[in-house]
């Protein structure tokens, strides 16, 4: 192989290699809101009083990972509460 087309090929797979991964970051990133949505979707489907397998079905998700993003949620609602509670730390 001529070192001139070698370069050439390294040079190109380099360019393909980056475009994949910025496709692959950009991917990522809509996932991640999309995925968001449907947290915040599927938590205001629940207290207004679906139940949980309804709002798995419709929002594609299984029952535990709504379960746990209740828990999660619950969670960060209580430490809130607790942080009003307890005043800003100095």
């Amino acid at each position: 192989m001529e070192p001139e087309l070698r370069e050439d090929r390294m040079a190109s797979s380099l360019r393909q290699l980056a475009e994949a991964a910025n496709q692959r970051r950009r991917a990522k990133e809509l996932l991640d809101e999309a995925t968001q949505a449907v947290r915040a979707r599927a938590l205001e489907a629940e207290d207004a009083g679906n139940t949980t397998r309804r709002v798995s079905e419709v929002g594609e998700i299984s029952p535990d990972t709504l379960n746990r993003w209740k828990t999660e949620a619950k969670k960060a609602k209580e430490a809130q509460k607790t942080e009003g509670k307890q005043g800003p730390n100095p």
